[in-house]
């Protein structure tokens, strides 16, 4: 855990070392969790489910760490590198095993000096404050995947308890089976998304009972599961949906709670849907020298927005408000920028919907 953020942030380093500590946090969380089988002893469950949680949240503080350099510099230095290896395969003599050492030395440096600063946060999950925060009816499942065995860790205000699941590859194969069957709307999807949730949540309806608010940490592929779409099972013939029991919260990484206080929020919904994308949509109306997309700095000329229009968002919005209990504000066509996004959001709004196109 120390060692983490202490190596170098050059790529070549950093990622080189990255799978290797991945591996190894990985495995401590499965020892953890057969000692914990074996002994019952709670200090190994506390550790085995803090080991997991390393591992993920290492990697998103990484990947938000990290800094490309595109320059000319740096994209040069790389073409050396690549020409120094080569030379190095045809002519293994000591002049050609030098220049490859520079090369990769100059790349490295370069990255360094791109990436000076960079600290990535040592100190472990506070689990104990973490659990004295949660609300009764909150529970988090943290999955880890692994190749004999998967494992499923259970948090709530009360208890951690721990469920092995089948290993990777029968997790992986339920999951790729069910997502094309979703995506062609096949009758066949309703018995496998039965069959992945009795799989994969079914060991776990125990601990889940009295959380009505699930905070879902899922590992690998199976951030691909449309966790609201599974089905729990078919009452009185009809197909019943997890969305339809508890609240879905999809989460990255697990951080200690601050002892600040959570901003009020008021029981309102925002919804955006809609918006003007193109030049050949009736409502274009061209820019008076503002940004009238969200992502748009300085605003575009009518050539360079060509994204569809989404003419069945503005229908969803007034069902999303129609469904809210409580205050609502919609935006579309020309309304939908990023001053009305950023001033609906200063409101501390329940509940915010965008229907929109997504431009990574």
């Amino acid at each position: 855990r120390l060692l983490r953020p202490e190596s170098l942030p050059a790529e070549s380093i950093l990622l080189r070392s990255f799978s290797r500590q991945q591996d190894v946090f990985a495995s401590l969380a499965g020892i953890c969790a057969q000692l914990y089988r074996r002994s019952g002893r709670p200090a190994d469950l506390w550790e085995s489910f803090a080991a997991a949680n390393d591992n993920r949240a290492f990697a998103m503080r990484l990947a938000l760490a990290r800094r490309d350099d595109p320059t000319a510099a740096y994209a040069n230095l790389v073409s050396q590198l690549q020409a120094a290896e080569l030379s190095a395969l045809r002519d293994n003599s000591a002049a050609a095993r030098a220049a490859l050492a520079s090369a990769r030395l100059n790349l490295s440096e370069s990255e360094l000096a791109a990436r000076a600063g960079l600290r990535l946060p040592s100190q472990p999950l506070d689990l104990r404050r973490l659990q004295s925060q949660l609300s009764p009816r909150t529970a988090i499942i943290q999955f880890q995947t692994g190749p004999r065995v998967s494992y499923a860790w259970v948090l709530t205000a009360r208890s951690l308890t721990l469920r092995e699941l089948p290993p990777a590859a029968t997790l992986r194969a339920a999951t790729e089976r069910l997502l094309p069957l979703l995506e062609r709307d096949s009758p066949e999807a309703l018995n496998a998304s039965h069959h992945l949730y009795a799989t994969l949540l079914g060991p776990l309806r125990a601990s889940l009972q009295d959380a009505d608010h699930w905070i879902l940490l899922p590992d690998q592929f199976l951030y691909r599961i449309p966790f609201a779409a599974l089905v729990t099972g078919f009452p009185r013939g009809a197909p019943r949906f997890l969305i339809q029991d508890a609240v879905l919260q999809i989460a990255p990484f697990l951080a200690t709670p601050t002892s600040a206080t959570a901003p009020a929020r008021s029981p309102s919904l925002i919804a955006f849907g809609d918006p003007v994308y193109n030049a050949a949509d009736p409502r274009f109306q061209p820019p008076r020298g503002t940004t009238w997309l969200p992502w748009a700095t300085p605003p575009p000329s009518p050539e360079a927005v060509t994204l569809p229009r989404l003419p069945g968002t503005a229908a969803e919005i007034r069902h999303a408000s129609d469904a809210w209990n409580g205050n609502s504000r919609l935006f579309s066509g020309a309304h939908v920028n990023a001053a009305n996004l950023s001033s609906a959001l200063a409101s501390g709004p329940e509940v915010v919907h965008l229907a929109t196109h997504l431009v990574p």
